[in-house]
């Protein structure tokens, strides 16, 4: 439950499920990057901040100015403004881009198996799933 925002609000935000509880609970600028990593595995640190910036400024036209939601959607902003000189948010980054490179490299590998089995076996579909795999690792 939001509390504090209208559902016209709610319903004008990308991601909803992130402002829909107490503002209290909103946290900072990490606990959104934790957040939409979940939500669009695969996101990088400039489209993710990016869209926060542009949540922020939804909420921050739409909020009243005495609401702790405003005075919360303030202080996420000014983080944001300064989230690169903090070491946590550019570790966290860090372990996130790490990971998605470990993934693609074993979807690589995994795809090379894939390959050979499809191949060796001469299968068609075992070469559909090849073809399949490839173009999907392709677009990674």
């Amino acid at each position: 439950m939001s509390g504090c925002l209208s559902p016209q609000l709610i319903a004008a935000l990308q991601y909803p499920a992130y402002w829909n509880r107490a503002p209290s609970k909103w946290g900072g600028v990490s606990d959104w990057d934790i957040f939409i990593m979940k939500e669009v595995p695969g996101i990088n640190r400039h489209t993710a901040h990016a869209t926060l910036a542009a949540e922020l400024k939804l909420l921050e036209c739409e909020l009243p100015k005495s609401s702790v939601a405003y005075r919360q959607t303030l202080t996420m902003k000014s983080c944001l403004k300064d989230c690169k000189k903090d070491p946590a948010n550019t570790k966290l980054w860090e372990t996130q881009m790490n990971a998605l490179t470990d993934a693609a490299n074993r979807s690589r590998i995994d795809l090379s198996n894939l390959e050979s089995a499809a191949f060796n076996t001469g299968s068609v579909l075992a070469i559909e799933n090849f073809r399949a795999r490839a173009a999907y690792v392709m677009c990674l």
